[in-house]
């Protein structure tokens, strides 16, 4: 496994928002479903409070409704949902990319876990893959150095969707691509360049997303 230890220094109930994010995006959870606080404390091996924290972070997100009785509804995820979630947070991540290009902070963390991803062999696992893309795009959050943003940030995060729409060596790869442009942008302070190539970056996981709910329709 990756040594991403720094992931576990992310509060435990975003974490467990951003499981249920995953799940609920992957289909593990219908719309219209009911969720405990026991029943997804039990998954996760958690206490329920973190459990009951995620839940009123993915009520705010518009991912479930909460309920009075401990439990929540998985609302339903469609194409608007993923467009307005998408095109906002491609904003706000472009915002943290100039940020970081522009700041004079310690790059070397950035680079490190760029690195060490270009060195793994792909395909990488799941975990793996999430926790490098995770922490990336972390780093970068932190060295805007604006607080609020990352907050913002934080709360829109989704891991990776996982699909065959393309074959998981190529998507892996094409990130990584990705990531190295902008980290050359960022270690190189070209504001312009790394705003831009982050808002392409993330409307191209709309895109996939997008191709994927499309194909899904076709068979259906």
């Amino acid at each position: 496994m990756i040594p991403y230890t720094k992931i576990e220094a992310t509060p435990l109930n975003e974490r467990i928002s951003t499981l249920l994010k995953d799940a609920i995006i992957e289909g593990q959870f219908r719309a219209g479903e009911e969720i405990s606080l026991t029943a997804i404390a039990e998954r996760y091996g958690v206490s329920r409070t973190p459990v009951r924290e995620a839940f009123q972070h993915l009520a705010k997100d518009g991912f479930l409704t909460l309920r009075m009785n401990k439990s929540a509804i998985v609302v339903a995820i469609d194409e608007r949902f993923f467009r307005n979630h998408y095109e906002i947070r491609s904003v706000l991540e472009a915002q943290a990319a100039y940020g970081a290009a522009a700041s004079n902070a310690d790059k070397s963390e950035l680079l490190r876990i760029q690195e060490l991803g270009e060195k793994t062999k792909l395909p990488m696992t799941l975990d793996d893959f999430r926790s490098y893309n995770m922490m990336f795009h972390r780093c970068i959050w932190r060295l805007c150095e604006n607080e609020r943003l990352q907050q913002l940030l934080s709360d829109m995060w989704v891991s990776s969707y996982s699909s065959s729409a393309l074959p998981e060596i190529h998507r892996q790869s094409r990130t990584l691509n990705s990531h190295r442009r902008l980290v050359n942008d960022i270690i190189n302070h070209d504001c312009d360049a790394a705003f831009e190539h982050m808002k392409r970056h993330i409307i191209g996981s709309l895109n996939n997303i997008l191709k994927i709910l499309d194909e899904g329709k076709k068979e259906a």
